[in-house]
């Protein structure tokens, strides 16, 4: 029992095939299973650790003890022996970050980091992988991640993960000569893997073009979609994001259905990365109901009874329901739906550490602009120091980047311009954002800022950096951010009264608008942009799309901005402004549906819509659907043309 009970000491918990392992050259004729048996009995300090009775370990004052013995009767020779069989025993029980500690401590740092190789893509594909790298990279010395090809691999995921592209250059030219080594399939299966981070670094920074043959190369070494099933989805997702950017969006969206369909045949989580990567090629183009259609696809795919029973553990279905509900979020905000874009957001916010942590850091972003917008100040500070505090504690300089951002882009909101351009003066604009994702990258912060310090310097300064990102983000045909450049470029020209330049910006941004109807993008630019858009309507003439934007901005500014509002709208179409749902109505209305089909289309009761009409009526002086129909065509409030 004396040699059970020393021997076991040295492992936190112990077992009965466990103890047996680290008894194999004993002469102790008693199972393990026996020896616990008697252990308990005699209650000698031994405290279970599941109802089971599988697992157990001892009391801390008595591990202490035994663990003194073990030392003086092995020596460092025994107790590395047994270091290393319990090490053994438990990778292969796939306790790794355990098996890890043992291993290490026998002193084969060799072992521990091939274990850390040979269990990488297991960890990727089947979990959220982020914080167990990290704990595992953490065992090691700095200087065993950079002379194992294995550690060092592991590393360039962990930035991944953080978002850290900074770290992925400065390392991988030398991960990429450590990977020389080894047999021809580990050092295919390496050289795959560093092929494609250099793909993906590549595509982050703008060079689609150059990605595009890399990230094939690593799917050809890759080969086996299975067994690196989570490497080889995210290159083929980066590749067809690849083909969207350089204007192949046929060749983008083929690529993913097929490997879509392949997927969907074996039902392997892996088919809710093509699906986001649809869903983000949808939303970068301005698509925002196509967007909608496949991420609540892809919630309707991870709440399905099959995948919960199926993928309850795979970590990368939790990562795309978080994408998922983010875009969801942000197609809502984009539209003006605050509280719909609210439960979403605060549905990523609930799962910290399940979800894609850009994904996580933008919806407390999100969340912050909605409080600020509603005038919750205090929120909206919560919201942006949570936010921080996660970046720090990622280690991660995009998401320092983005709250630094957010924090610009509060001070601004709140009126602390001093602030808000101090803060703005610390943010890289070198960076290439013209395929950013997120609701603002940073270098549009500093855009804002710039426009609201106003002064000739800082104007001119705005142009530039202004047509660097409108350009960026047409390189990659980001629609989505040439509408929110195109429109901060229209204010700067508004700034340096420049009103055919200003007219020129607006236009594009609305154009491209109007048919996913964005909303939030000119609303958040406040009663400037409104300004602005009646006086392009005055020269151009109304729109339908830019009376709802109005609409929207009656019903955001200040009592004292929208007075000045109305009053303007008044003199320039002689008519009260109509809401937003007023506007819907009206829409309606030209289809020639009756009160009941309107309540039945806006959710709302018969007695609202005859609310609504009877105001509608009075604003445009009619007395009569048809003649409210009319006089909203004679102002641009409606097309000419029937709906």
């Amino acid at each position: 029992v004396t040699e059970f009970l020393t021997r076991t000491a040295l492992v936190d918990r112990f077992c009965a095939p466990l103890g047996d392992a680290l008894l194999v050259d004993s002469p102790w004729p008693a199972s393990g299973q026996t020896t616990i048996a008697r252990l308990e009995a005699q209650n000698l300090f031994v405290v279970p650790l599941d109802d089971e009775g599988i697992w157990f370990r001892y009391h801390d004052l008595f591990r202490d003890f035994l663990l003194n013995r073990l030392k003086k009767a092995q020596g460092q020779t025994g107790l590395a022996e047994l270091h290393h069989r319990a090490g053994d025993w438990l990778a292969q029980a796939g306790l790794i970050e355990d098996a890890l500690r043992h291993l290490l401590a026998a002193g084969d740092e060799t072992r521990a980091a091939d274990l850390v190789e040979t269990q990488l893509h297991p960890l990727l594909n089947e979990q959220i992988p982020a914080p167990v790298l990290t704990r595992w990279l953490d065992l090691f010395p700095e200087q065993a991640i950079q002379t194992h090809p294995g550690l060092g691999l592991a590393q360039l995921y962990l930035f991944v993960f953080r978002w850290d592209h900074a770290r992925i250059a400065a390392t991988i030219d030398q991960i990429e000569m450590l990977v020389q080594a080894g047999s021809d399939e580990r050092r295919r299966l390496r050289l795959a893997v560093v092929v494609g981070m250099q793909g993906f670094l590549l595509y982050w920074q703008g060079e689609t073009r150059r990605a595009i043959p890399l990230l094939q190369a690593s799917l050809a070494g890759l080969q086996d979609p299975v067994a690196y099933s989570f490497m080889y989805a995210q290159m083929q997702f980066f590749l067809g994001q690849a083909y969207a950017e350089e204007g192949q969006r046929e060749t983008a969206l083929a690529l993913l259905q097929t490997a879509l369909a392949e997927a969907t045949a074996h039902h392997r989580p892996v088919m809710m990365i093509f699906l986001g990567a649809r869903t983000i090629i949808h939303f970068n183009a301005g698509e925002l109901a196509e967007a909608a259609v496949t991420a609540e696809r892809i919630v309707a795919l991870a709440d399905s009874p099959q995948s919960r029973r199926d993928w309850s553990d795979v970590g990368l279905v939790q990562i795309w329901r978080g994408w998922a509900f983010y875009f969801l979020g942000a197609i809502h905000y984009e539209q003006n739906d605050l509280a719909a874009a609210a439960r979403h957001w605060k549905q990523v916010a609930a799962m910290r550490y399940r979800v894609n942590p850009g994904t996580f850091h933008d919806s407390l972003t999100g969340l912050a602009l909605i409080a600020q917008a509603q005038g919750e100040a205090v929120p909206a500070q919560a919201y942006t120091q949570t936010a921080r505090e996660f970046a720090v504690e990622l280690r991660s300089p995009p998401l320092l980047a983005m709250s630094e951002a957010l924090e610009v882009r509060l001070a601004l909101l709140g009126g602390n311009q001093a602030e808000a351009l101090r803060h703005a003066q610390e943010i890289n604009t070198a960076a290439n954002q013209g395929n950013a994702l997120w609701l603002e990258p940073p270098r549009l912060t500093v855009l804002r800022a710039l426009l609201a310090e106003a002064g000739p310097a800082s104007l001119t300064t705005a142009v530039d950096l202004a047509e660097t990102c409108l350009r960026q983000a047409e390189s990659v045909h980001n629609s989505r951010q040439v509408i929110q450049v195109a429109a901060l470029q229209a204010l700067i020209w508004r700034a340096l009264r420049r009103t055919d330049r200003a007219f020129a910006a607006l236009e594009l941004a609305l154009t491209l608008a109007e048919p996913a109807n964005f909303i939030r993008t000119f609303l958040d630019l406040g009663a400037p942009l409104a300004e602005l858009l009646q006086q392009f309507d005055s020269r151009r003439g109304p729109s339908p799309y830019s009376q709802r934007l109005l609409a929207a901005f009656a019903g955001e500014l200040p009592p004292a901005e929208r007075r000045d509002l109305t009053a303007q709208y008044e003199q320039l179409y002689h008519t009260t402004p109509l809401t937003e749902r007023e506007l819907e109505v009206l829409t309606l209305l030209a289809k020639r549906l009756s009160n009941r089909e309107i309540a039945q289309s806006l959710v709302i009761s018969p007695l609202t819509v005859r609310t609504h009409t009877y105001n509608l009526y009075q604003k445009l002086g009619v007395k009569s659907r048809k003649q409210a129909v009319a006089k909203a065509r004679d102002l641009g409030i409606l097309p000419d043309t029937p709906l």
